[in-house]
């Protein structure tokens, strides 16, 4: 962002907008990796283990080179999610992650 342009409040305005609408579609947490927590942090987001967030990292993450360095904080609001329904919960080997877990169950690549 160029400098000029900072402490508008135009981020601001961004994020509580795409809070409101995760409100109206009943979305009670909101994950986010960030190199400057302490932007998200006065917006009422708070640290989390990115270990805690494994949709997240597997929706975004996975295309990433940094994706095994990630110099990336996580960050969130509302409750930590309880369970992930994208991918692998745990990964043994990461080399071997599925992609695309739909082909997995149909066969199918």
């Amino acid at each position: 962002m160029k400098p000029e342009y900072r402490g508008l409040g135009a981020g601001d305005e961004l994020i509580e907008a795409l809070m409101h609408e995760a409100e109206e579609h009943e979305v009670v947490s909101v994950c986010l990796f960030t190199r400057i927590p302490d932007y998200f942090a006065h917006l009422g987001f708070r640290e989390a283990d990115r270990d805690a967030m494994p949709d997240k990292i597997y929706k975004d993450c996975q295309t990433c080179p940094r994706l095994y360095a990630c110099d990336e904080i996580a960050m969130v609001k509302g409750p930590l999610p309880n369970i992930a329904v994208l991918g692998p919960k745990t990964v043994q080997r990461p080399e071997l992650v599925q992609i695309n877990p739909v082909a997995q169950l149909t066969g199918t690549r």
